[in-house]
């Protein structure tokens, strides 16, 4: 899996768009959208393309509106770096997929410092 948080010129500063690759098969909306919400995030709309014409070699992209759920500027700074984190980490299994997540939309902190403050 391979994320790109970006923002379009017509969006405004609390609006955000996030593509998700995946190789083999489609991330179900069910499991993309409670680890977006967590992290502060609301899903405003959703495009689904394949690449490929070879069922093994299929990649599947999410195209995905984003808005913060607090109403407050999306910092891209640094490139969705933070938010990739927090994304990833729970895609990985490394992190819970709770409200906590949301300290990198409301704090700023990565997903290890998340950690810190579950325990």
């Amino acid at each position: 899996i391979a994320i790109d948080y970006y923002r379009h010129a017509d969006q405004k500063p609390h609006q955000a768009a996030l593509k998700i690759y995946h190789h083999g098969s489609p991330v179900a909306l069910s499991r993309r959208v409670p680890v977006l919400e967590n992290i502060g995030f609301r899903v405003i709309s959703e495009r689904t393309f394949e690449v490929g014409d070879d069922p093994s070699g299929m990649v599947f992209i999410h195209d995905m509106e984003l808005e913060n759920s607090y109403g407050k500027p999306i910092d891209l700074t640094d490139g969705g770096a933070l938010f990739e984190d927090a994304f990833l980490s729970v895609w990985r299994g490394d992190v819970d997929n709770d409200g906590y997540n949301g300290l990198a939309q409301t704090a700023g902190l990565w997903s290890g410092e998340v950690t810190i403050l579950r325990a």
